[in-house]
C-alpha cells in the first residue's frame, strides 16, 4: 500500500473507483460532501469543518490520510473511529470481488469510507483528497464545495515540477457550479484556479483574514483557519452567526481525537511533534522555532521521495539533529541522511537506526529549559506517539 510502501502501488485513474463505487450503489451520492485539495493543511482545515459541523449538531464522517497510529484514523463519524468489526466485516464480505479486481489500498479505503458513511446515515462527510485532486481516488464525489489550501512543490513525480502543474492538479476537484474556496494563492496559482473555476461555472472565494482561533497549536493554522470559516459560511451562514462556528474551532482536538501537528507531549524539557513532512510545511514549523531562545534538539528522518538537500538549505544551524529512520519501507535509510548532512559542516547531528534510540538520546542529552522537537515524517512522528516514547 501507497501509505507505508510508496509509487510502486499507487493508482492514478478514477476508472477502478468509479467500477468499485458502481458494484457499491454509488453511497458516495447518499449525503452532503465538502471536498479538500491541497499540499498542506488538509488534514487541520478537515478536522476543523467536521469539528464546527458536529457542534452544529449534524451526523459528521470524516476521511483523512495518512494515518499516525491506527487505520481507523482514517475514517470517522463525529470524531469516533470506525469500528474494527466493521472493516473486518466488509473485507470478509467483499473479499473476493476485491481480490479479483486488484483495487489499490486507497481505493479499497475510500469505498469503504463511503459505503460506512451512507450506511450509518451522515448528513455530511469532509473528505480529504489523498495525491492531488483530478485523478485521485476521492474525486469521484460531488461536493456541495470544495475547498483548496495551498499549492507547494511535493510528489512532483506525480503532479508536476511547478506550482502551476500542481494546482492544475488540486484544481481538478473543482465541479461543475460548485463553490470553491482558495485558503492560499499566488500570482502563479491563482490564474490557473481562475481559469478552471470559469470553465466550470463555478463561483470562486478567495479566503479573507478571520478573528477566529483554535486550539491547534503551530503559527500555520492562522493559514488554514481563514479558508475554513469562508468554507463553513457557504455551507451554513447561521453557524458562524450562532457561535457553533468559534465554540468548533476551539474544540477540534476533543472532538476529532485529532494529533500530530505541534502536538505538545512532555514538558521539562519541551517536547513537540508535528508531522510537517515536505519543504514548506517544514519551512513553517522551523520559522516558529526559531522565534525561541532554547536550545532545540531536532529528531528529523525523510520519506524515500524527498531531497534532503531541500531540507539541509533550511535547516539552522544552531539545532542539534538526531537523524532517524521509521520501520516502514517508504522510510529513508539514515545512512543516505547522512551523507547529505556530512558535506554540511555547520550541521551538528548524530544517527540512530531507529526512532526510539534517537529519542531516548535526545532525552539524555537534553536539559529541563531546552526543546525536543521531532518533524520531518509522518512515519517517525507516528511511531512517537504510539509508542509513547515521551
Amino acid at each position: 500500500m501507497y501509505h507505508r510502501d510508496g509509487p510502486p502501488v499507487l493508482k492514478l485513474n478514477l476508472d477502478s473507483i468509479t467500477f468499485i463505487a458502481n458494484h457499491f450503489g454509488n453511497p458516495q451520492n447518499n449525503f452532503k460532501s465538502i471536498h479538500i485539495a491541497g499540499t498542506n493543511g488538509k488534514g487541520s482545515s478537515a478536522n476543523m469543518i467536521a469539528s464546527v459541523l458536529k457542534e452544529s449538531n449534524f451526523k459528521v464522517g470524516l476521511y483523512t490520510s495518512p494515518h499516525l497510529i491506527d487505520f481507523r484514523e482514517r475514517i470517522k463519524i463525529n470524531g469516533k473511529k470506525i469500528s474494527k468489526s466493521y472493516v473486518i466485516k466488509f473485507v470478509n464480505e467483499n473479499f473476493l470481488f476485491l481480490k479479483k479486481n486488484k483495487f489499490s489500498f486507497f481505493e479499497i479505503t475510500f469505498a469503504l469510507a463511503i459505503s460506512f458513511f451512507s450506511r450509518k446515515g451522515v448528513d455530511y462527510a469532509v473528505i480529504e483528497t489523498g495525491l492531488g485532486g483530478r485523478l485521485d481516488a476521492t474525486n469521484i464525489i460531488k461536493p456541495i464545495v470544495s475547498l483548496i489550501t495551498n499549492v507547494g512543490l511535493d510528489h512532483q513525480q506525480f503532479l508536476g515540477d511547478s506550482l502551476e502543474q500542481i494546482a492544475y492538479e488540486k484544481a481538478g476537484i473543482i465541479k461543475k457550479n460548485t463553490p470553491i474556496v482558495i485558503s492560499e494563492f499566488n500570482k502563479k496559482t491563482y490564474p490557473v484556479f481562475k481559469k478552471i473555476a470559469e470553465k466550470n461555472l463555478a463561483k470562486l472565494f478567495l479566503a479573507k483574514k478571520s478573528n477566529f482561533s483554535t486550539d491547534l497549536d503551530g503559527d500555520y493554522q492562522s493559514l488554514n483557519i481563514d479558508g475554513v470559516v469562508k468554507t463553513i459560511e457557504i455551507i451554513d451562514k447561521e453557524i458562524i452567526n450562532n457561535g457553533k462556528l468559534k465554540k468548533g474551532l476551539l474544540n477540534v482536538k476533543k472532538n476529532m481525537g485529532f494529533q500530530g501537528r505541534w502536538d505538545v507531549l512532555g514538558n521539562n524539557p519541551l517536547v513537540i511533534a508535528d508531522a510537517a513532512h515536505n519543504f514548506n510545511a517544514v519551512l513553517l514549523v522551523l520559522n516558529q522555532l526559531k522565534k525561541n531562545s532554547k536550545k532545540v534538539h531536532f529528531i528529523f528522518g525523510l520519506s524515500n521521495d524527498k531531497k534532503i538537500e531541500n531540507f539541509t538549505k533550511i535547516l539552522p544551524s544552531e539545532f542539534y539533529y538526531y537523524l532517524c529512520s521509521a520501520n516502514v519501507p517508504r522510510s529513508m535509510n539514515v545512512d543516505k541522511l547522512e551523507k547529505v548532512f556530512y558535506k554540511k559542516k555547520y550541521l551538528k547531528y548524530e544517527c540512530h537506526e531507529s526512532v526510539k534510540n534517537a529519542c531516548l538520546s535526545a532525552l539524555k542529552k537534553s536539559e529541563k529549559n531546552d526543546i525536543i522537537f521531532i518533524c520531518g515524517s509522518i512515519f517517525i512522528v507516528g511511531e512517537v506517539l504510539k509508542h509513547k516514547f515521551f
